[in-house]
């Protein structure tokens, strides 16, 4: 799976799915790019929320899916599989009104929602696995003073032989 293709999938989902239907005109999914160093992850995450804070108007869920980071791994044999570390919020800008563990819930079940439709659609379409017992998911909040809801950790798994192929006529001798 590539970089494009994840991040096809996600925003797929969140036009699809009913309480968020996300459009150009009902911007309800977001892109994250996050280093993984720790010092620049810190002001990665700054700057995004600062600029969210002046898009999100109304106490609406939205999507904010983040680039994956990717690991090998093998049977110690020919089988050999590209691992994809990703994460999703489900958030929602808090009403004075509204409570937080309410807030939490609702979050939580959309995101289920969204795993659900992509574990499904993965196997669907791309004979990847999305295995249950690598998603973890915790209440977050407040971020960016306003926003609270629902992060979700999860694996892809997908082949990658073709992937780490040695292909010597890409080389020069």
């Amino acid at each position: 799976m590539t970089h494009a293709e994840y991040m096809t999938q996600g925003q797929r989902l969140a036009e699809r799915h009913k309480e968020l239907q996300h459009s150009e005109s009902n911007n309800r999914f977001y892109r994250m790019y996050l280093s993984f160093n720790p010092e620049q992850l810190l002001l990665d995450m700054t700057d995004f929320f600062s600029a969210l804070r002046n898009k999100i108007k109304d106490e609406v869920p939205f999507m904010v899916l983040q680039n994956y980071m990717s690991k090998y791994a093998d049977n110690r044999g020919d089988n050999k599989e590209k691992h994809l570390d990703c994460a999703f919020m489900v958030l929602q800008k808090l009403d004075k009104s509204e409570n937080k563990d309410a807030v939490y819930d609702h979050t939580e079940q959309i995101g289920a929602e969204l795993l659900a439709a992509w574990r499904y659609q993965l196997l669907q379409t791309y004979k990847h696995q999305l295995p249950v017992h690598g998603i973890t998911s915790e209440p977050i909040g407040p971020i960016g003073t306003y926003f609270y809801g629902t992060r979700y950790n999860f694996t892809i798994v997908a082949p990658a032989n073709a992937e780490l192929h040695y292909n010597p006529s890409k080389f020069l001798e």
